[in-house]
């Protein structure tokens, strides 16, 4: 850690960014996981990336690293995870720029890691670290990305983004149906609300992580007396950034609520949030992941911590492969 921060100290400011105020693409999600296309250190090729709310900084495999000829910049110890052992190694890498449609942010710092999932491959995450000055809007419907540059001296905090990404005063769109979703920011810098499950009584709190395929509640959760009907005999596999979970339990939400809106029926995969908790600050009791967010278009603005959630006017067409699998 020591001598990435030393590498870092030497490059100058971090996530620069330039190009356009605003641009719109196109992702794809085959597994509910938005999938983008960028470029990386101004190469004219393009890199297939999750947009991934569930991770801070942003991560290449480590067969594109090669590819790419990306040398790690620091390496050392392990970091707990979810996944086979639960540890992965640490490796420090550091990208010039990534482009994202029109957008260039500049001065990337990344993990390098294997990335297990075969199914739906990847060349990386891009995390919330570099869409920290973004309000970014996610349209399952579409399924269109939209960012807009918050700049300097604007009243930011009375802007919203409208159905075509536009940045807008807000009571110019009040009476579209969408809510504010409240959340808070753990220590590690994920965004995390409150939910509730039918059938426990306690609120929970809830990363809402678009780089996760299904949505997961912890052992701990799983574990409690009100929860025993939800789990099921069926079993799942998880691939996660230590390895490949197998024959994980699953559960089946009767109903999750936030803010004033709610699914039914919404399956969960089990998992130990351990890990997740170590670092967050206040307990995190689950993930919404793909599985409930692809029903809405959701709107990030991580800078001031807030999610914006709109119901599509229809549903959301299924994934071209759901199986059993998740991805985190």
């Amino acid at each position: 850690m020591i001598d990435f921060l030393r590498y870092l100290g030497q490059q100058g400011s971090l996530y620069g960014l330039q190009g356009s105020d605003r641009t719109v693409l196109e992702f794809e999600a085959p597994d509910y996981r938005p999938i983008i296309k960028v470029r990386i250190n101004g190469s004219k090729e393009y890199m297939r990336f999750v947009l991934d709310t569930g991770s801070g900084m942003s991560v290449l495999s480590e067969d594109t690293a090669r590819k790419l000829g990306l040398k790690a910049v620091a390496r050392g110890g392990l970091a707990r995870a979810v996944g086979g052992g639960g540890r992965f190694e640490i490796v420090y890498g550091y990208l010039n720029s990534i482009d994202i449609g029109e957008l260039r942010v500049t001065n990337v710092p990344i993990y390098i890691r294997h990335f297990f999932d075969e199914q739906n491959p990847v060349d990386g995450y891009l995390g919330i670290a570099a869409l920290s000055r973004v309000v970014t809007t996610i349209d399952y419907g579409s399924q269109r990305m939209t960012l807009v540059r918050q700049r300097g001296g604007e009243n930011d905090s009375a802007r919203v983004i409208d159905s075509q990404g536009k940045p807008v005063k807000a009571e110019a769109v009040e009476v579209q149906p969408g809510i504010n979703v409240p959340v808070r920011t753990t220590a590690s810098g994920f965004l995390s609300g409150e939910v509730f499950i039918a059938g426990i009584s306690k609120p929970l709190n809830f990363i809402i992580d678009t780089g996760a395929t299904v949505t997961v509640v912890s052992e701990k959760v799983a574990a409690l007396e009100e929860a025993q009907p939800f789990i099921k005999e069926r079993r799942m596999r998880v691939f996660g950034a230590a390895g490949v979970a197998d024959d994980v339990k699953m559960a089946l939400l009767p109903k999750i609520v936030i803010g004033t809106y709610s699914r039914e029926k919404v399956d969960a995969a089990v998992l130990d949030l351990e890990p997740v908790n170590e670092t967050a600050g206040f307990l995190q009791s689950g993930i919404l992941g793909g599985n409930f967010l692809r029903f809405y278009r959701v709107v990030f603005d991580f800078y001031k911590g807030v999610v914006r959630l709109e119901p599509l006017d229809k549903h959301a067409p299924p994934a071209s492969n759901p199986t059993p699998e998740g991805t985190r």
